[in-house]
């Protein structure tokens, strides 16, 4: 008789299955790691490119702030900023973030502004305005008035926006950063209130954009910190 190929037995099948198992037990969470390591260092990129086109709108704003939203609630932040960046809408989204969070850039009606001053904070002609409800994956400092934050309403007597000379610290203070984003005020990061407070999507911390145009991975529980080392890095006065 000639000989019989041999086949596997049971007992090396299983042995077989248990390695494949325990490699692919050890190699998921390496690449998840290494995908989230990548989506981090995506939204740095993101942030530093809207710290330049901070940078080039307070040169050719006479060094103010754009603000965060009119007082009718129409926010203005990211259009004022988005045309230092080519119209790429795809730089005001964090990539660890669902795609629901994308700029949704829709339209009204193909006719001119009802609001004329529309077009002035860097609206499309006919472009649905940004409300407290828009999705969003980042946030502006406007947490306060007075030493606190970069500015909220454009169009508050009472409240000039104010102006890059006005910034203490700008290698410490809070530009924009990661925010919660669950459709309330997502375009604002506020460190002491939940739905606007900065999201740690990166292994716990969030990319925080500085004035001067740096980018920090700081982890929330610092951020939402009232010790004086942290509280003072929302405020223009460099003070807690």
């Amino acid at each position: 008789m000639g000989n019989r190929p041999k086949g596997f037995t049971l007992v090396e099948l299983l042995v077989v299955i248990s390695i494949i198992g325990l490699l692919a037990a050890l190699g998921i969470p390496a690449i998840k790691a290494g995908q989230d390591k990548a989506k981090q260092a995506a939204c740095s990129s993101n942030l530093k490119q809207l710290g330049v086109a901070l940078s080039s709108y307070l040169a050719e704003n006479n060094g103010v702030f754009p603000g965060h939203h009119t007082m009718s609630g129409i926010i203005v932040w990211p259009h004022r900023l988005r045309p230092y960046l080519g119209n790429n809408h795809d730089l005001f989204w964090c990539p660890a973030e669902d795609r629901n969070t994308k700029w949704p850039v829709t339209y009204t009606s193909p006719t001119p502004h009802s609001n004329p001053q529309l077009a002035s904070y860097g609206y499309y002609q006919g472009e649905t305005p940004f409300r407290p409800t828009t999705r969003f994956s980042y946030g502006y400092n406007d947490w306060g008035t007075g030493p606190g934050g970069l500015g909220a309403s454009v169009d508050d007597p009472n409240n000039p926006l104010p102006r890059i000379a006005n910034i203490v610290k700008p290698s410490q203070m809070y530009a924009i950063g990661d925010t919660t984003s669950d459709g309330r005020w997502d375009t604002a990061i506020d460190p002491y209130n939940d739905t606007e407070a900065p999201r740690g999507r990166h292994g716990g911390g969030a990319n925080m954009l500085c004035v001067d145009g740096h980018v920090e991975n700081i982890k929330v529980e610092n951020l939402r910190s009232r010790e004086s080392q942290w509280a003072s890095r929302w405020n223009r006065t460099g003070e807690p």
